[in-house]
């Protein structure tokens, strides 16, 4: 009998964070069985709507991150019951998996409290961010949201965590055995894949002319004061003020609100906004640029990153936890402070030696196809799926 999977995650192609996420582990999944998606709907009952995409909603309460779908889970334990077992991207998305009872898989990306301590409310409200209503109590209920995390781990038939920066964070934050979470790093998708392929043959070099400035390209969500990129835009407008000659693109959604508050940042960085663009223009920014800046304050790992390299593209990246061991190993990039002199500096590095850009490019290339293949991430997938589905039949009365 073929095995069927619930996928518990985000819609891929939405503007979630874990969008990606969730498509690269839709690919990996359809290689063990049939897979049918699980996705949150916040709503003021538990409630089950199956969708003609082979998605299922569950009408979830957002009021404690990681508790939202447990009152689905239970009231619709029955139907959950008839798949085989789970996978979770991010375990806020894992509470129906459990109370349902189906063996699951957590691939964790960054615990809860890493990200809301490391924004505030006044920021997302500046940033247009929306009320900072949720923000609010999100923080204020985070000692539950807490509890319930560990919970679920300690629950979970397999815990990955994608960098090792998180499982170090869930190891310690939840007093779990340090083999209890395995590294599985996350792979570019599919369709960026190929995306990369077509921009390669439509822009074939990235060689930079000598009379031409240092190209960095800067990509996420613009708007989440995680990311700091205006942190980013003040480190270019120094580098200019100093008479290096460098551009900045970035690439990513943001909000009017934040566009305005940040303006005099914008017009002194002369950053080149390109707001949320579709996958085959963001390839060609990847192979037009000569380095990647990541500027963010924390990141359980860094999917910008896997991109570049698989790009050819060396990264620039403050010390935000979970790109820090990927640089380090694959020595594919340059680990830098978050001030805007320290990233001057980095910037400085890149532009003065051609040969060091052109070593760093190498080596990410090379990390990329060894360490951070889909392929691998597949097979990893499929040996950890068929591990849960044994370990549930042996366990199975009768």
């Amino acid at each position: 009998m073929k095995t069927r999977i619930l996928m518990a995650g985000s819609s891929p192609g939405s503007a979630s964070g874990n969008a990606v996420s969730s498509e690269v582990l839709v690919g990996a999944l359809q290689e063990v069985g049939d897979v049918t998606r699980l996705e949150h709907r916040m709503a003021p009952l538990p409630s089950w709507r199956a969708r003609d995409d082979a998605a299922i909603e569950l009408g979830t309460q957002p009021f404690v991150i990681h508790g939202e779908a447990l009152a689905a889970g239970f009231v619709q334990k029955r139907r959950l019951s008839e798949w085989t077992c789970g996978w979770a991207v991010n375990s806020r998305y894992a509470g129906a998996l459990m109370m349902s009872g189906l063996p699951y898989a957590i691939w964790e990306a960054t615990l809860t409290a890493d990200e809301l301590e490391s924004s505030t409310i006044g920021e997302s409200r500046m940033n247009g961010r929306g009320t900072g209503l949720g923000f609010a109590l999100h923080s204020a209920l985070l000692p539950i949201g807490e509890g319930i995390e560990g919970l679920l781990y300690r629950k979970a038939a397999v815990l990955c965590a994608m960098s090792e920066y998180t499982r170090s964070r869930m190891t310690d934050r939840h007093s779990l055995r340090s083999d209890r979470v395995l590294l599985l790093p996350h792979p570019p998708s599919r369709a960026f894949l190929d995306a990369l392929n077509r921009a390669r043959l439509r822009i074939p070099g990235r060689e930079r002319p000598s009379n031409e400035g240092l190209r960095l390209l800067c990509v996420g969500r613009v708007d989440d004061p995680r990311k700091a990129v205006a942190d980013l835009l003040a480190a270019v407008a120094r580098a200019k003020s100093e008479h290096m000659s460098i551009e900045l693109t970035v690439a990513g959604p943001y909000s009017e609100r934040w566009k305005t508050r940040f303006s005099a940042l914008i017009a002194a960085s002369g950053a080149r906004l390109l707001g949320r663009i579709d996958i085959d223009n963001l390839a060609r920014q990847y192979v037009s640029h000569d380095a990647l800046v990541l500027p963010s304050r924390q990141e359980g790992f860094g999917i910008v990153v896997t991109e570049a390299f698989h790009a050819g593209l060396p990264v620039i990246a403050t010390r935000c936890g979970g790109p820090e061991a990927t640089i380090r190993s694959s020595g594919g990039g340059i680990l830098t402070e978050r001030a805007p002199a320290a990233m001057v500096s980095s910037f400085q590095t890149i532009a003065n030696n051609d040969d060091l850009r052109r070593e760093l490019s190498a080596r990410a290339a090379s990390y990329a196809s060894d360490e951070l293949a889909p392929a691998a991430f597949n097979s990893r997938v499929r040996e950890l799926t068929e591990r849960i589905v044994e370990d549930a039949s042996i366990r199975k009365p009768g």
